[in-house]
């Protein structure tokens, strides 16, 4: 019974992903969003099925105006998987965009730190 469970959670997870990608595609920004959080909170525990959309959600939320929700989102793939260097730029470019520049500049040099 848990396979089952497991395997309806990430069929669930992959059709709200599809849904989110398909509405970014046709321009539905707020749709995409929707299905994207929709997917996050099936099972937050299934770290390497979720940071892929989170990160496409931290980059829609960026595209979108939403830096704030955005940062949320970039923060949260990093601290899943903290080699995300794509998801680390994201949070730098949410965190000019609340014009958090010391933080900015803070983080990226701890980064750079971290990665050399």
């Amino acid at each position: 019974n848990e396979a089952k469970l497991a395997y309806k959670k990430i069929r669930s997870i992959s059709k709200l992903r599809k849904k989110g990608q398909e509405a970014m595609a046709s321009n539905d920004f707020r749709g995409a969003e929707a299905a994207f959080l929709q997917a996050a909170q099936i099972d937050p525990s299934l770290t390497d099925i979720n940071i892929p959309f989170i990160h496409e959600l931290c980059l829609l939320q960026l595209r979108i105006g939403k830096a704030s929700e955005a940062l949320d989102s970039c923060q949260g793939a990093f601290h899943l998987n903290p080699q995300l260097i794509d998801c680390a730029v994201n949070k730098v470019k949410a965190l000019i965009k609340l014009e958090r520049f010391d933080e900015a500049v803070q983080f990226g040099r701890t980064l750079a730190q971290q990665h050399r």
